[in-house]
């Protein structure tokens, strides 16, 4: 099976313009993508104006993590629900966090509940970072969330672009979910009912192949086998 996993290679303004990275802080250590627990996001300072229609990867997929996510017990310790499932659909794309970062929201249903409570074939949402949406529709989310982004810094806005083209926020992490596919799932619950983001972003989501959990990047946990988890 193919990964599509970008990483951004870029030059040196657009690389540091990069490091300012989507995520909660405590100094500089990235403390979770759980937004109940710190909302306090950083955004690009103008994250449009960088790339405004691109499937290029916005943000590099190396991070200083406030705990060890190559820890599989670790990342353990940081998840309210951890779950076995199945990936059904991608829903709407969002934005319900940071001003001006799409959200995707895919749903799963879990077959085995490690930690937290969840019922067998329950479906369960999940809102991952990035997504694809036609210039019209990002308008109205700017002019809901964040209507100072509607403008670029430069001259010129999103209205004068034609409504019918696609803009992509790919921040060179977000997985490639395929039908079918056994996926473990890290989780923290957001304060709304059935709602939930991966535990440290990409780190949270992990597949299933023949009873070994793989990570989707190669500065996740190592491989191991399913009956490993942590109980």
């Amino acid at each position: 099976m193919k990964r599509k996993i970008l990483i951004t290679l870029a030059s040196s303004a657009l690389l540091l313009a990069t490091l300012t990275l989507l995520v909660p802080k405590q100094g500089n250590k990235l403390i979770t993508s759980n937004p109940k627990k710190d909302s306090s996001i950083e955004t690009l300072a103008n994250l449009d104006e960088i790339n405004p229609v691109s499937k290029s990867p916005l943000i590099v997929s190396t991070f200083d993590w406030a705990f060890d996510v190559s820890d599989k017990s670790v990342l353990y310790n940081e998840t309210d629900l951890l779950v076995k499932g199945k990936f059904i659909k991608s829903n709407e794309v969002v934005m319900p966090f940071e001003p001006n970062v799409l959200y995707t929201k895919y749903t799963f249903k879990i077959d085995l509940a490690y930690k937290g409570e969840a019922q067998k074939n329950q479906q369960i949402d999940v809102l991952i970072s990035g997504g694809e949406i036609k210039v019209k529709d990002y308008i109205k989310l700017l002019e809901k969330n964040a209507p100072q982004y509607l403008n670029f810094k430069n001259g010129g806005s999103y209205y004068d672009k034609d409504k019918n083209e696609t803009i992509y926020q790919n921040y060179g992490t977000n997985p490639v979910i395929n039908n079918g596919q056994d996926v473990l799932l890290y989780l923290n619950h957001i304060d709304t009912d059935n709602l939930y983001t991966l535990t440290a972003l990409h780190h949270g989501y992990k597949e299933i192949t023949n009873g070994i959990v793989k990570s989707i990047t190669d500065d996740g946990t190592p491989d191991f086998n399913i009956n490993e988890i942590d109980k």
